[in-house]
């Protein structure tokens, strides 16, 4: 049965640098992610990892035409809105209470599932890999994943500290790739969206198998990370050339989506982001804590609560 490892987490937890260091071993293909393949490849035309448009790279145009045969834009744009449609929270039951329940698979559902299906198939076929890594992020999406036909899915959940998470977005609104005109506001949407990821990413941990990892961990000790990964998805451990003790060797990977170091290659210091403790505010940290203190406290992060600026 095809294996898929799926990283599930909150954007900027270091999401894409985990799954291109899984990509680095051997019989591995990280693809990125693949939830945005139709909208963000075959319709935008957008960048792979490799540096060619999506319509120009040969990896991507032999998965398709293995997959799906020749398809036009229209189709293309056809097939987003029918995996859009399938991808949605609420198909993953009431939070919090009991199990996951599971789809009813009406017919476009369905029609969704032969699609990832088919694409999957492709890649572990063009690749010729034995696990492929999906960075997709989404719970939701990981959902779905998990009832394909003919795919069996390994979680990992990837978390990093919510003060962190945050202190990320607002430099990227600095920059002017985010258009928040409150910071504080971006700050409190962070801490809710962060919240609600986390907590639905707990729910899968009923319906599949599971490996919890902290950003903060794994570019600690990278070699812990990626080893204890591969046991849990009970997959041979081979060596780790790629890696040393504060940076990884990256090579050129096919990933269809992700953020700007998927372009990157050679050797990439590993080392924690936590500027965050200088630079975050007094008010900015406690409107952090007081909407996400409990999964804080889960993840061992709450004894660092109240670090910041005096």
């Amino acid at each position: 049965m095809l294996k898929v490892v799926y990283i599930l987490a909150h954007s900027r937890s270091g999401s894409t640098l985990l799954a291109r260091m899984l990509g680095q071993v051997e019989s591995w293909a990280c693809v990125g992610e693949v939830r945005y393949l139709w909208r963000r490849g075959m319709v935008e035309n957008q960048r792979c990892g490799c540096g060619e448009r999506f319509s120009d790279c040969a990896f991507w145009s032999a998965v398709t035409r293995e997959a799906f045969g020749q398809v036009d834009q229209s189709t293309a744009s056809d097939m987003a809105r029918l995996l859009r449609d399938a991808d949605r929270v609420w198909r993953m039951g009431r939070l919090g209470f009991g199990r996951l329940g599971r789809l009813e698979p009406g017919e476009r559902v369905s029609a969704a599932l032969q699609l990832l299906s088919r694409l999957y198939t492709a890649v572990q076929r063009v690749s010729g890999s034995s696990v492929i890594v999906d960075s997709s992020k989404s719970p939701s999406y990981g959902y779905l994943l998990g009832l394909t036909p003919g795919i069996q899915v390994h979680l990992v959940h990837l978390v990093r500290d919510c003060r962190g998470v945050a202190y990320s977005r607002l430099r990227r609104n600095a920059r002017g790739e985010l258009h928040w005109r409150s910071e504080n506001l971006l700050v409190a949407r962070t801490a809710l969206e962060w919240a609600a990821v986390n907590g639905l990413s707990h729910l899968l941990k009923s319906a599949l198998p599971y490996t919890l990892v902290k950003y903060e961990d794994f570019v600690s000790d990278p070699q812990q990370t990626l080893q204890r990964i591969m046991s849990d998805a009970h997959q041979p451990v081979p060596s780790l050339s790629f890696l040393d003790t504060s940076s990884v060797l990256l090579g050129t990977d096919h990933i269809v989506s992700g953020n700007q170091m998927r372009f990157e290659s050679g050797w990439i210091p590993l080392r924690p982001d936590e500027e965050w403790r200088r630079r975050l505010t007094r008010r900015q940290l406690i409107i952090l804590n007081a909407i996400t203190w409990p999964w804080l406290a889960r993840y061992g992060y709450w004894g660092a609560a109240s670090e910041g600026p005096a």
